[in-house]
């Protein structure tokens, strides 16, 4: 895996199994992509993504989850846990986060709004909900924010439901 850093970034990106990778692009060191892998962001400046970044999902999840209490409202801390919960392969856990997370990244700028849909697009792509996943990766795409990493989602998984594997599997 290659790392990018830059220096005004909150965002960073790590290789998550589960043929994910996980670009934390605000702080920012963006990961390159497993061929085919989707890519997952979380923020790094607050709300242990700095564990989420060393692979540590499980200590993330417990510092996360004393912070809920308190900061239910933030942005970061669910996006972070619908990062850390897919790398725990804890979907359930996931979705909650996730869909909090969109619905949280309403109140904020685009992008945080971006990040957040692309996510759950990732994770609906990894539990087999593939309508589900191109709805919110083509709704990350058409935010003003431009995600280059919802780009690259959208792709894969428009890469993944025209191949004929997939449509064999029908």
């Amino acid at each position: 895996m290659t790392w990018c850093n830059s220096a005004n970034s909150k965002i960073l990106g790590l290789k998550v199994s589960l043929g994910v990778s996980l670009a934390l692009l605000g702080g920012i060191a963006v990961a390159e992509p497993a061929q085919g892998a989707f890519t997952m962001m979380a923020v790094i400046d607050r709300a242990s993504g700095a564990s989420l970044l060393a692979g540590k999902h499980e200590e993330a999840i417990r510092e996360l989850s004393k912070r809920l209490p308190r900061r239910a409202e933030a942005f970061e801390v669910n996006n972070n846990l619908c990062v850390a919960y897919v790398q725990a392969r804890e979907i359930e856990k996931a979705e909650a986060a996730c869909d909090t997370a969109v619905e949280k990244s309403k109140r904020g700028p685009s992008h945080e709004q971006a990040i957040a849909l692309s996510n759950r697009g990732v994770l609906r792509a990894l539990s087999g909900d593939h309508f589900g996943a191109l709805y919110d990766l083509l709704a990350a795409t058409h935010l003003k924010t431009h995600s280059r990493v919802a780009q690259q989602n959208l792709h894969r998984m428009h890469s993944r439901i025209s191949s004929p594997d997939f449509l064999a599997a029908d």
